[in-house]
Order: C-alpha cells, then structure tokens, then sequence
C-alpha cells in the first residue's frame, strides 16, 4: 500500500482544545509502535509530553481526528479493519471508550468529524469505500444506514465542510448541519462572509469578520 508507507514516514497530528484545557492539546499516531502520543501545547506552539506520554491503538494506526467540542478523539487502525474512539480527560490524557473500537472496511485510511459533532466518515483504501457513523451521547460511534457508499480505487483522503459556501446550503434543514440555531442565522453568516472575502481582498479586515472558516463560533 502506498499510502500506508508514507504515513510511517509523516506521522498524523491533530489539534483539538476541550472545554477543561487551559491549553491546546496534540496527538500523534505511531504507526509502527501501535500508540498515540499525546502532548499539551505551550507558548510558541512547543510540545510537552502528557502524563502518560502515550496510549495504546490497534494495529497500524494512521490518522487522527478530534471532535468538534474537544472531548473526543478517533483513531484509525489501518491493519485492524478498525477506528478507536477515546475520552479526552480534565488533562487532556485519552482513556478508551466503550466499546473501544468499531469496524470499518479494509484498510482504513483518512478519518472527519462533520462540523456539528454528529456524523464521522472513514474513507477504506483496501475495500474502496467511505466508512459512515452516527456520533452518539459520549460521542460513541455506530454506524449508519448504509454502513458505507462506494468510493473511487484506494479512497485516502476524506474531508467534510465546516461552513455554508451558499444561501442554498441553509435551506432546508441544511443549518442544522452547520451547527447553527436557525436558518436564518446560517443565511445572515453566509452574506457576512462574502462581504468580508470582499473587504479582505481590499486589504481592509473587520472586527466583526469571522475567521476562516468559522463552525466552531456557532453563530
């Protein structure tokens, strides 16, 4: 597998901050030692190893993903058909959840969380599918109905939008899926933001300008 080659090599990193972090946390997959290690964030971005430095994967574990709210990171297991789901704790030290993992396809690759919180997807380079769950309480995944859509050959990457690019994207239901509390709130951040790529391209930014791009604020 190409993919998995290259992932011993550049290892995956994740940055996530739980509501109980007084700091940004970062987490590694090692591949070949079959762990993550696990580090606080401190000024100028340096890492120091968390108490214990690491904890245990499945077999082959490549990428990393923290859920939106900061209190859950998943795994994916490349040679154990598998994705392991941790709590964050008051620390930022992971503990697995329960059950620890979940089945994937083949080979799992590349792992999103959906910008609500509420939906993961794994894309499966081996079985040339997406892999897709339902985020429960505690952030527990299940798998969905279907349990994968067909992707293209050896499927690696996987990404979901974290913000509305359109109008249409709000309308029904579609706010939901962004996190925001009504539709109209969802349509009012679209137009601000297109104001703003406007203003930026003029070189003017505003206070009032939501960063790039923005879920995380929930307007």
């Amino acid at each position: 597998m190409r993919w998995w080659c290259s992932a011993v090599a550049v290892a995956a990193v994740a940055l996530g901050a739980a509501p109980a972090q007084a700091s940004p946390l970062a987490y590694v997959t090692n591949a070949e030692s079959f762990n993550i290690s696990q580090y606080s964030v401190g000024p100028g971005g340096l890492l120091a190893p968390l108490s214990p430095p690491t904890v245990g994967a499945g077999v082959g574990p490549v990428a990393v993903a923290v859920s939106p709210d900061g209190r859950s990171v998943y795994v994916t297991n490349a040679s154990s058909d598998t994705v392991s789901q941790y709590d964050v704790g008051v620390g930022g030290g992971l503990s697995p959840k329960s059950p620890a993992t979940v089945g994937t396809g083949r080979f799992p690759a590349e792992v999103a969380v959906s910008g609500d919180g509420k939906s993961l997807y794994v894309s499966n380079e081996g079985s040339d599918n997406v892999s897709q769950y339902d985020v429960g309480a505690g952030g527990v995944l299940s798998p969905k109905s279907p349990a994968t859509v067909a992707a293209g050959d050896n499927p690696i990457g996987v990404a979901v939008s974290s913000a509305p690019a359109s109008k249409d994207q709000c309308k029904k239901g579609g706010w939901k899926q962004f996190g925001f509390k009504s539709q109209g709130r969802c349509v009012a951040f679209v137009i601000l933001t297109r104001v703003c790529d406007v203003l930026e391209r003029h070189g003017h930014h505003l206070k009032f300008c939501p960063p790039t791009p923005p879920m995380a604020r929930r307007p």
